[in-house]
């Protein structure tokens, strides 16, 4: 029984991430595009951390 249960949340789980992929071309596009604002906002961040640890250390 218990068996069957853990199977059965495993083919659950499976299935649900196949829908979270994204389906067309525009919504893979999205996607890309939204990965790569969110790597070059972070990148910036980055830099501002360390322009505002350089100044705080000089004064």
């Amino acid at each position: 029984m218990l068996g069957l249960l853990i199977v059965a949340l495993l083919a659950w789980g499976l299935l649900k991430t196949r829908h979270t992929r994204p389906g067309g071309p525009e919504a893979r596009e999205r996607a890309r595009a939204r990965a790569e604002s969110r790597r070059r906002q972070a990148e910036l961040r980055k830099r501002r951390l360390a322009l505002q640890r350089r100044r705080s250390r000089g004064k």
